[in-house]
């Protein structure tokens, strides 16, 4: 089976087997957190999408002083949706998220600093699947009555955390980057 056909059949993006697995989440199965996390893959120019339906943030941020922020990320890897059971299968396999070996991802930084545009970027380190990397991460925040909404993206390449390996390591079947987005709420409450 090719990762085309898992995708046209289940529509699971590679991804969210990135996304997911470069959090290495200690728990391993966080709470679902307000918002979303998702990611875009592309398999011969297809674009694969899915989300983790189980994801923890704590957030101490504050627009007026970024300097002091931090933020932790948990992603319980297992909970990958990608549309249907055959494709999340393949991506908690051990060609793509071992969610056996590696049930979460992390990050986590120390201080953000704000952008020119108005928008901020928190430097942190990426764990996913065993590998640690530092990963810029840049957002935009939107006021809400309940707190703010952080909405933001960055793209990963997943042969560097060893996602996709054996037939789906062939970039010119799926390609390396993935995108992952995020909208998430920081309450009223700062965190």
């Amino acid at each position: 089976m090719t990762w085309r056909d898992a995708g046209r059949r289940a529509r699971v993006p590679l991804i969210a087997l990135l996304v997911v697995a470069a959090l290495d989440a200690r728990p391993a199965t966080p709470a679902a957190a307000p918002g979303t996390l998702h990611f875009i893959a592309t398999q011969e120019g297809t674009r694969l999408q899915g989300s983790f339906t189980r994801f923890a943030i704590a957030l101490a941020f504050d627009p007026a002083r970024p300097a002091d922020a931090t933020v932790h990320v948990q992603v319980a890897l297992d909970s990958v949706d990608a549309g249907a059971a055959q494709a999340n299968g393949l991506l908690r396999s051990t060609d793509f998220f071992d969610t056996a070996t590696f049930p979460g991802a992390e990050f986590a930084a120390h201080g953000f600093r704000a952008l020119p545009d108005g928008g901020y970027e928190a430097l942190g380190t990426f764990s996913l699947k065993g590998r640690r990397t530092t990963l810029p991460v840049r957002f935009g925040i939107a006021p809400a009555p309940e707190g703010r909404w952080i909405d933001g993206s960055f793209v990963l390449s997943r042969l560097a955390y060893g996602i996709g390996q054996a037939q789906w390591s062939d970039t010119t079947t799926l390609d390396d980057a993935v995108t992952v987005r995020f909208h998430v709420l920081q309450g009223a409450g700062g965190s």
